[in-house]
């Protein structure tokens, strides 16, 4: 039996008014499509670093499980890791990386932090200073020196504290922490708040089975220069894909052997979107990793965006 499907991670849904604040559309925009890029190098992003199109996600459990499954995942094949200082894991994991053998230099790692909960400008930077420096710690006492990407878990509530946040990580990225800088759970406003530079990334719950305008969501992003991963992918915040729209995908997939879920991975990759996901399950991953090696015809690609504006039935 296939996984139950989960978000990544644990988080409280996002406001859609928030995330949105455009009106919707039903057809998407122009992007580049991955389909003509090499899926094992990633997708450049404005800094001149790859992003990988599929991401290993580590969730909370204890280290050994975190190491566990990180040597499951690579060994499907995943060179690219989400963790956070918040899962409490983070030696369990960064022990796996060294142990595998695998050269630092074909990984990407990215940690988010979480530091929302300060409103003041001061307030959020000391606070989200202090929660990199505890994660870069924990991997370092794992084996792991630096990361590639350091992120924001979710926004302050205020202006001020979202700009204390992204202070705190821009200084950590000049003192050689890391390379790139990216956000989680931002919506368009919170975006607009960073007004000295934008993140290079967004982790939304980007999925066939959450309800959004993708298209209009795109485009947006498309315009202000960053690049869209999606967590939960194959569940978003509300822990559900329809089964209906489940059963379309595999309807689409199965002449040429491919799941629903692929099928919906698959969909976010060629709508310009890397994705995040998790399972303990090896053949899950190595079907999850799969979706890098085949491509979606137009028709279907056309026939999955017009789905995810129908009404589901359960």
């Amino acid at each position: 039996a296939r996984r139950k499907i989960m978000p990544d991670r644990t988080n409280p849904s996002i406001s859609r008014a928030a995330l949105l604040r455009i009106a919707p559309l039903t057809t998407f925009p122009a992007l580049p499509s991955f389909a003509s890029t090499s899926h094992k190098a990633g997708v450049l992003l404005r800094d001149g670093s790859l992003l990988p199109l599929a991401s290993f996600g580590v969730q909370i459990y204890d280290d050994r499980t975190a190491e566990a499954l990180t040597l499951q995942a690579l060994k499907a094949g995943f060179t690219s890791f989400f963790t956070s200082a918040d899962a409490g894991n983070q030696r369990g994991f960064a022990r796996a990386l060294a142990q595998s053998g695998v050269q630092r230099s074909n990984l990407f790692v990215a940690a988010s932090v979480l530091s929302d909960d300060v409103e003041s400008f001061t307030g959020a930077r000391s606070r989200t200073a202090r929660a990199c420096v505890e994660s870069l710690r924990n991997l370092e006492r794992g084996g792991l020196s630096g990361v590639d990407m350091l992120m924001l878990e979710r926004p302050a509530r205020t202006r001020a504290g979202i700009a204390g946040q992204w202070s705190a990580l821009r200084g950590m990225r000049d003192a050689g922490a890391c390379q790139s800088l990216g956000v989680c759970n931002f919506g368009l406003d919170e975006l607009d708040a960073l007004v000295e530079e934008s993140p290079l990334v967004n982790q939304l719950p980007f999925s066939l089975g959450v309800r959004m305008p993708h298209a209009a969501v795109l485009k947006a992003h498309a315009r202000r220069g960053v690049q869209l991963q999606a967590w939960g992918p194959l569940g978003g915040p509300d822990n559900y894909f329809p089964k209906s729209l489940l059963a379309e995908c595999a309807a689409i997939g199965r002449p040429s052997g491919w799941s629903g879920q692929q099928v919906a991975l698959r969909w976010i990759l060629q709508s310009g979107v890397a994705f995040c996901v998790h399972s303990g399950n090896p053949r899950h991953l190595r079907d999850d990793i799969a979706v890098l090696d085949f491509e979606l015809s137009e028709e279907a690609m056309h026939t999955l965006s017009a789905l995810a504006t129908k009404p589901w039935s359960a």
